[in-house]
């Protein structure tokens, strides 16, 4: 990476200064005297290719005037025009005027486009318009983070979804969003049932706190109908109101038409209604789930959870043969017991491709030393067939300080605790 960017500025110095944009010294000087620019990123990965130069390009605008945008806007043109951008990334909030039909048109060629509406107080009716040139995007991430959106505002969005019929992954960031209650918001995810190449779906409803039951229902329906999906991820955090009735109908739409998952994340964290049942449903799902690569859940905080879940969960993940990265958070679960460790050791010794591992025990009050002991012994003996290894202790009232020092020291470059 670091070799690649002298090349890209050496590049776009020589745009600055070429003849035939004397319009962009003006900005060059303006921001050589303090331009009121907060900031302006310019990121570039060179992806391999026999024929084409692919560039990462990432922006984020933020407190810019005007007549400063007309220069930025010339810029960015001009970029686009020499060279393939394959991902961009923008704060349409605080940028809206940058996207003038002109400006859209040079984004046709992007595969990824981020669009962070993060925080957008107004949308105007056409500014869902843009979606509807980009259709050879491949990848399309939204983060509508803390907004409360009009059900009129989410069917523009999604109204112009099936059109980008080349994609093949979509993120939807709808965190701290406190009008994500009624069903016609949730019935808008039926859109994505008409792009027929989707393989990666990311969902992030975190302490969106009026979600209920009935919001999963409607959202598994639409979930249920997905028939290629290999990377899911969905998080729902800090949601007070949904419980295990509710998560029982993602978990069905999971168990459906996913026959090929490569990687699945559920989060759970601080949902206090949520218990063992959930768990033990996510570990049937799992036992038909062979192909998975990577596996991220967390339990953290969900206290009606039993031992008895857990042993389940850790002993269907033994069976995931093709596992290469591991992240359970089992933070606060008076349920860990020195049982589940010395479970989870012989789950991990069934895991013979597993590179990367995560485990998060903090605040766990019934786990002690010689279970511990048993984890550390394991990973000792077969570091070197680990690329990182991640476990935190903080807070466990049986293991002392020194334990988890000496615990440190012997699994040196590798574990962070």
């Amino acid at each position: 990476m670091q070799n690649q960017i002298p090349l890209f500025q050496k590049s776009f110095s020589r745009l600055l200064n070429s003849p035939k944009f004397q319009y962009l010294k003006e900005f060059q000087l303006k921001l050589k005297n303090g331009f009121n620019l907060e900031k302006l990123e310019l990121d570039v990965n060179r992806l391999h290719s026999s024929k084409n130069r692919h560039y990462q390009f990432k922006m984020n605008l933020l407190n810019n005037e005007i007549d400063e945008t007309q220069l930025i806007r010339r810029l960015i043109l001009n970029i686009f025009r020499y060279n393939k951008v394959a991902h961009f990334v923008t704060n349409y909030s605080s940028q809206p005027q940058l996207y003038s039909e002109k400006f859209i048109s040079k984004l046709r060629r992007v595969a990824t486009l981020d669009l962070d509406f993060s925080k957008t107080k107004e949308f105007k009716p056409d500014s869902c318009d843009l979606l509807a040139h980009l259709n050879k995007l491949e990848e399309l991430n939204f983060n509508f983070s803390q907004n409360n959106f009009e059900d009129s505002t989410l069917q523009q969005f999604f109204g112009k979804i099936p059109e980008l019929k080349n994609i093949q992954g979509m993120s939807f960031d709808f965190s701290l969003c406190s009008n994500m209650t009624d069903s016609t918001k949730f019935l808008q995810f039926k859109q994505l049932c008409q792009l027929p190449h989707l393989q990666r779906l990311d969902l992030n409803f975190d302490d969106c706190g009026q979600m209920t039951d009935s919001s999963l229902r409607y959202l598994s329906k639409s979930l249920a109908k997905l028939t290629k999906i290999k990377d899911f991820q969905i998080n729902l955090s800090n949601l007070g109101r949904i419980t295990s009735d509710g998560l029982s109908h993602i978990l069905t739409a999971l168990n459906g038409n996913y026959q090929d998952l490569n990687s699945l994340e559920v989060l759970l964290k601080n949902c206090p209604k949520i218990c063992s049942n959930s768990v033990t449903r996510i570990a049937e799902l799992l036992k038909l789930k062979k192909s998975l690569n990577t596996l991220s859940l967390d339990f953290g905080g969900c206290k009606l959870i039993s031992s008895e879940a857990l042993q389940r969960i850790i002993s269907a993940t033994s069976q995931l043969s093709e596992l290469e990265n591991l992240k359970f958070s089992f933070k606060s679960l008076s349920g860990l017991e020195d049982k589940s460790i010395r479970l989870l050791v012989e789950a991990l010794k069934m895991l013979k491709k597993l590179q990367n591992i995560h485990l998060d025990f903090s605040y766990c009050s019934n786990i002690n030393s010689a279970s511990v002991e048993d984890l550390n012994r394991y990973l000792r003996q077969n570091k070197q067939n680990f690329e990182k290894i991640d476990i935190d202790f903080y807070g466990c009232s049986d293991i002392t300080t020194r334990e988890i020092q000496t615990f440190k020291q012997q699994l040196m470059n590798f574990t962070s605790i």
